[in-house]
């Protein structure tokens, strides 16, 4: 049975590779509760079930294009799942539930998955 599947209300876990590409810089400015993106990355060369977590900018006033900062991945088991519910058009959506390792080294990110209600 998957994830996807399940009748859970949310799916708690935590964002994979945030110690990446400048990525602590962003989590700086999270705040609990915010809502971030899911989007999925088929044509990740290391894991073709691989989705994205993305923090929105704003919108770029020249183009009126909506930017994204990218704080990391779902976790490869969980993402196996997901990607596939999501290629079959489920949407999720994704809070900050805390961040970790305040006055360590390295922040992490706690993360609450909920399917979105149509």
């Amino acid at each position: 049975m998957q994830f996807s599947d399940l009748n859970i209300d949310v799916i708690h876990t935590k964002i994979a590779g945030v110690s990446f590409e400048g990525r602590q810089e962003i989590i700086k400015i999270l705040k609990v509760g915010e809502i971030l993106e899911l989007r999925r990355e088929p044509d990740n060369k290391f894991d073709r079930n691989a989705i994205q977590i993305l923090r929105e900018m704003g919108e770029w006033p020249a183009t009126h294009i909506t930017q994204y900062q990218q704080l990391g991945y779902i976790n490869k088991e969980l993402a196996a799942d997901l990607a596939d519910a999501m290629d079959r058009g489920i949407n999720y959506i994704c809070k900050v539930s805390s961040i970790t390792g305040e006055g360590k080294d390295l922040l992490g990110v706690n993360i609450g998955i909920t399917k979105e209600e149509i």
